[in-house]
């Protein structure tokens, strides 16, 4: 699987996640900067999106909110 075909699951995870749990963008930047973590509405929207980066921190944060480790995020089965 290429690169990118990777970033875009793990996002689309991400946001499947967030949806699941009924939270906004905004909710979840909120509860990532409970953790110390800098997260904008805009960045968790392109981490979805696959446009922008998913830093460690903030993968770690997401984990954190969403109850699961970061392998489990990482290298879920399809």
């Amino acid at each position: 699987m290429k690169k990118k075909q990777i970033r875009r699951n793990i996002g689309k995870y991400l946001q499947k996640l967030r949806q699941e749990r009924k939270m906004s963008l905004n909710e979840v930047v909120a509860y990532l900067s409970l953790y110390r973590i800098k997260c904008s509405k805009s960045n968790l929207n392109r981490i979805e999106n696959t446009e922008g980066p998913l830093r460690s921190d903030i993968l770690a944060g997401l984990a954190l909110i969403f109850e699961l480790s970061c392998d489990e995020i990482l290298y879920r089965q399809s």
